[in-house]
């Protein structure tokens, strides 16, 4: 099969390594090596973790050469003109968005949704892009969303039938677990001064994380020595809510607040860890979980995340710190109960490695060109 992609994000995010277009390409490219894949964008520019994708002779980034503005870009003069030049069989949009001249008449079309929360904002900002992903929904041959509220959030904001939309989650990073030993470990500990033990969380610190319920539940927990490890982008009026709320606790001590650590870093921190928290009802994937469950640490998540802890995570409200105390109660302190979580997390992930998430892509690919 011959497939083209929408790589903005894949080719212009060079600073994440979870970026969730180029995760999917390089899992497709070396799991389903047969098939070739064109990665189209407006330009290109330097990205040390799209490089060795593109050094695979089934993958080929292809940019516009033409003087199409990058507003134009998906344009039928752009990426359109590029498909039929190329022979591309089937055409995926990475980023919610299709051509809007495509026709999946003549290009069977797929379309990814990475985050809906947009589609149920009254935000008047976000008009524009209601209106692309409404588009896109109308002309996809199949939707792909990572979770099953992000299904329901289009269902019910664009109407579209559930049928047509696939969950598919993002797998994780293969480098995640390479890069994984006591070595780095050791590194991590040293350079970020890592407490003994620590409660994780990772990503930007605002409201929706709950930090300050969190951090009044383990004022109140058993383990007088555990402490809380935030890493992530946060607002200095927030931050400043955070470390009141654990002066007011008597933990300050006890909170550690890193910036947005290294990459190469991150599978040493986390492996340190006693336990992995996401309290977060909404907002982009987590992927966090998804590496604590499969380097064995023990997870807990807000009941909105089931879909996608599954049975390998406590699960609390967010709202409630003796639901939030109770858990990090059970895990510090019920040895059976955490051995469990861990292997029910483990059999869990197992949807979301590489081979897994490439394969069941594949699969739609196939089936929609076996209609044609």
């Amino acid at each position: 099969m011959t497939i083209g992609f929408d790589g903005f994000s894949a080719v212009y995010d060079n600073k994440h390594s979870r970026n969730y277009s180029r995760l999917l390409l390089d899992a497709l490219s070396q799991h389903c090596e047969d098939n070739t894949y064109f990665v189209y964008s407006p330009s290109l520019i330097d990205n040390a973790y799209l490089t060795p994708i593109m050094s695979r002779g089934n993958v080929h980034v292809k940019i516009q050469r033409n003087g199409i503005t990058t507003f134009m870009w998906r344009s039928v003069y752009g990426v359109l003109k590029s498909i039929k030049r190329h022979h591309v069989q089937l055409y995926h949009g990475l980023c919610g968005q299709l051509p809007l001249s495509i026709s999946s008449k003549k290009t069977p079309t797929v379309v990814t949704f990475e985050n809906t929360t947009f589609a149920r904002s009254h935000n008047i900002k976000l008009t524009k892009k209601k209106f692309m992903a409404r588009k896109a929904c109308s002309l996809a041959s199949v939707i792909i969303t990572l979770t099953e509220q992000s299904k329901q959030d289009l269902v019910e904001a664009f109407h579209v039938e559930p049928e047509r939309i696939a969950v598919i989650p993002p797998c994780y990073s293969s480098h995640f677990h390479d890069n994984l030993n006591a070595t780095l470990t050791a590194k991590a500990q040293s350079k970020y001064h890592l407490p003994e033990r620590y409660i994780f969380m990772e990503g930007d610190v605002d409201k929706n994380t709950h930090a300050i319920e969190i951090i009044q539940a383990l004022a109140q927990c058993d383990d007088k020595d555990l402490h809380l490890v935030l890493a992530g982008h946060s607002n200095h009026k927030y931050m400043r809510k955070i470390q009141d709320a654990a002066a007011q606790a008597g933990i300050a001590h006890r909170l550690v607040h890193l910036p947005p650590v290294r990459t190469a870093y991150l599978p040493g921190i986390m492996a340190s860890a006693t336990m992995c928290i996401l309290a977060q009802t909404s907002g982009t994937f987590p992927y966090p979980v998804i590496y604590a469950q499969t380097i064995g640490i023990p997870v807990i998540a807000s009941q909105s995340q089931k879909c996608i802890t599954g049975e390998g995570a406590l699960l609390i409200d967010p709202n409630n710190i003796d639901d939030i105390k109770a858990a990090i109660n059970t895990i510090v302190n019920d040895n059976d109960q955490r051995q469990l979580i861990v292997t029910e997390a483990h059999k869990h992930a197992q949807a979301y490695t590489p081979q897994s998430v490439a394969m069941a892509h594949n699969a739609i690919y196939e089936r929609l060109l076996s209609q044609l």
